[in-house]
């Protein structure tokens, strides 16, 4: 009776170990799948170097032609046209990504300047690198090398 009480435990205690191992073997899986879904970020996957061109929205004005063109050094240069007036600015600096590796930033004469990197497309963000609260488009498209 001694033996049969004795194997039954032995048994048991191998079974939750079992058990275990497995959790274990599964959460070690599941962590290496997150690690590779957080290395996929616009920087890592993107083929984000180029010029980028449209009209993003102005307070005074009907809008300001934007041309941000990025390069693999992390060099910027940005050029904003006001329409309907005689004023033009081009600004060049370098930039950095953040820690998302989603958005760049860059700070030109105290002016910060923040975009969202996406494909063939950057969005222009506010202040914080937040997305502008606004139904209005801060869309930038990626040209070819044809236009």
């Amino acid at each position: 009776m001694k033996n049969i009480l004795m194997f039954i435990l032995v048994a048991t205690l191998l079974s939750s170990c079992t058990k275990t191992k497995k959790q274990e073997q599964k959460e070690e899986k599941q962590e290496k799948q997150e690690e590779i879904i957080d290395k996929h970020t616009s920087q890592t996957s993107l083929d984000w170097a180029g010029t980028y061109q449209g009209v993003i929205p102005c307070a005074d004005c009907p809008g300001i032609e934007m041309t941000v063109k990025l390069s693999e050094d992390q060099s910027i240069e940005i050029k904003s046209v006001y329409q309907d007036k005689d004023t033009e600015f081009i600004e060049d600096s370098e930039f950095e990504w953040l820690d998302d590796g989603l958005r760049i930033y860059s700070e030109v004469d105290k002016q910060k300047y923040y975009f969202k990197i996406e494909e063939n497309q950057i969005v222009f963000l506010d202040q914080e690198g937040n997305k502008v609260n606004s139904d209005l488009n801060y869309t930038l498209q990626k040209q070819t090398s044809e236009n």
